[in-house]
């Protein structure tokens, strides 16, 4: 599949706004159909556009929901910039670029509505691989640097990196579970206090 990013920049200046209905309509339904129950039916109801305007954008729901991740992760992205610009240490970044994962898809029900429902679905969660993929290639790293000055102590890597995706995951499927996003970054500051007990170098 092509990279999303490089397709919203060919894209002519008239045809933006179209792309922005579709996505925006499309996380409507999603969020109220799920979304494999929703179709290109359900999307140009949603929108005013025809299905066929919507087919000469994005050739599946598939490339809807990849341009839309891809703006999701640019959003995330600058606002981890913003929170690690300062001189923090390794841990301190890492708990950062969680949070502010864990905020932002707290704070955008329709994102974690679909994320919900991919992971129940085993198949499905290859979708969202490449969103996952990316927390876990900024937290690994933050791992290998602080490995490296001494900060947190040796040991397999990427079962650190895994071990704190879980403690992520977890605490979005609780909270959304439970319907308390608003105490997301609480749940998640809790356990990490706990998790890095095991993480410094004594």
């Amino acid at each position: 599949m092509d990279d999303p990013q490089q397709r919203r920049e060919d894209v002519p200046a008239a045809l933006q706004d179209d792309r922005m209905i579709i996505l925006n309509g499309s996380l409507r339904c999603f969020a109220r159909n799920g979304y494999f129950n929703t179709t290109f039916k359900d999307i140009a109801k949603e929108t005013g556009l025809s299905q066929q305007s919507i087919g000469s954008i994005f050739a599946s729901k598939d490339e809807i929901l990849a341009e839309y991740l891809q703006m999701c992760d640019d959003e995330i992205v600058q606002q981890i910039k913003e929170e690690t610009a300062s001189d923090t240490d390794v841990l301190e970044r890492i708990q950062s670029i969680c949070v502010t994962t864990l905020i932002y898809l707290g704070t955008h029900s329709e994102l974690t509505a679909i994320w919900v429902e991919f992971y129940k679905h085993h198949v499905a969660r290859v979708v969202l691989k490449k969103f996952f993929g990316l927390l876990r290639t900024r937290i690994s790293e933050q791992i290998v640097e602080g490995m490296k000055n001494g900060v947190i102590r040796q040991a397999n890597a990427t079962h650190i990196v895994e071990a704190i995706v879980e403690l992520f995951e977890g605490t979005l499927i609780l909270s959304r579970l439970e319907g308390t996003n608003n105490e997301v970054e609480r749940r998640f500051l809790a356990s990490w206090e706990v998790m890095v007990e095991g993480l410094i170098q004594k």
